[in-house]
């Protein structure tokens, strides 16, 4: 059996009351493999049938790696932490945002197409599946992806078949790995196809956030301060920003969209104020683990926060502080 007989097999009739939102769209993900069974592949670009696959190299380090926590942490010198630029950073869209905290939801909906995800993400590797539903009385042909990966995951995409019919539904894989490296920008998907004579066109911003890879950190409030203390107030590891809120502040809001969402474990008893947060985690590799830890201050009455970010790893605490800094506006 060819791809296209393959991939064109897997294509299901999508209900009548599809319009309703992602959860139509994104039925059947329990059939997906153990996310374990995903493979770690070097970057490449390549076609695969009909899907163009931009991948960048993972960093790669041969050196013993320090520990911290018993955790294996990635080294400083793998980056140029000086080249960050956040105002040269692609802006995070209402969109964006709210998909970086979900793990299931919708990319893109017209009149021809739905598309809709649902993802998982363990120990540095992910994988999500796409489903493209053609919501329109008429074949889309012609039908084409390009997957965009970043410099701090690596995409790698199944082909789609050419063609989909009325009312049905084709799935597209992608698995990813994660690196070390500048949190600036954001994966994307581009489709086009063709529909009635007329070529269709668009992009879209994969929810694949530096969040998506941080994974739980335990540690004493004693030990939280003592880290704290170890590293430098100046430095690029260390990152402040002072966010002026379009919304009062919400300290409880704040604190579950930074566990639920964000995987960010949160330290109680630590700071004093109760209008104060702590926090910590560990960006994960497929090769180590990057702990942060966080503080964010906040002013009810005028309706900010001051948001500090420490790691030993300047690009983590810069990506970790843009993150909180986007939600936190």
């Amino acid at each position: 059996m060819n791809n296209n007989q393959n991939t064109q097999k897997n294509q299901n009739n999508v209900a009548a009351n599809m319009s309703r939102g992602p959860s139509n769209v994104t039925s059947g993900l329990d059939d997906l493999l153990s996310i374990d069974n995903i493979t770690n592949q070097q970057g490449i670009n390549h076609t695969e049938g009909n899907v163009m696959v931009q991948r960048s190299n993972p960093v790669t380090n041969n050196n013993p790696t320090p520990m911290i926590n018993n955790n294996p942490v990635i080294p400083v010198n793998l980056l140029p932490p000086s080249n960050y630029n956040p105002a040269s950073s692609q802006p995070f869209t209402d969109q964006l945002k709210r998909n970086s905290l979900l793990t299931e939801g919708v990319l893109h909906q017209d009149e021809y197409i739905q598309i809709g995800y649902k993802s998982e993400y363990s120990n540095g590797l992910g994988r999500m599946m796409i489903y493209y539903g053609n919501t329109s009385g008429h074949q889309l042909s012609q039908f084409r992806t390009i997957v965009t990966s970043t410099p701090f995951v690596s995409l790698n995409a199944q082909p789609v078949a050419p063609v989909i019919d009325p009312r049905t539904q084709m799935q597209q894989l992608i698995t990813m790995t994660s690196t070390v490296a500048e949190f600036g920008s954001f994966p994307s998907l581009d489709v086009s196809f063709v529909v009635n004579g007329r070529t269709i066109q668009f992009n879209t911003q994969l929810a694949i956030v530096l969040s998506k890879f941080v994974e739980p950190m335990s540690i004493q409030g004693g030990e939280f301060f003592q880290q704290w203390k170890n590293l430098d107030s100046n430095g690029p590891h260390n990152i402040q920003t002072v966010v002026k809120s379009s919304r009062p502040v919400d300290i409880t809001a704040v604190s579950k969209l930074m566990i639920t969402g964000m995987k960010i474990t949160l330290l109680n008893n630590v700071d004093p104020n109760l209008n104060n947060i702590v926090g910590c985690g560990n960006y994960a590799t497929p090769t180590g683990k990057t702990p942060f830890l966080v503080r964010i201050e906040s002013n009810p009455d005028h309706s900010m926060y001051r948001l500090s970010v420490r790691s030993q790893n300047a690009a983590v605490a810069a990506g970790v502080n843009r993150l909180l800094e986007a939600h936190l506006a």
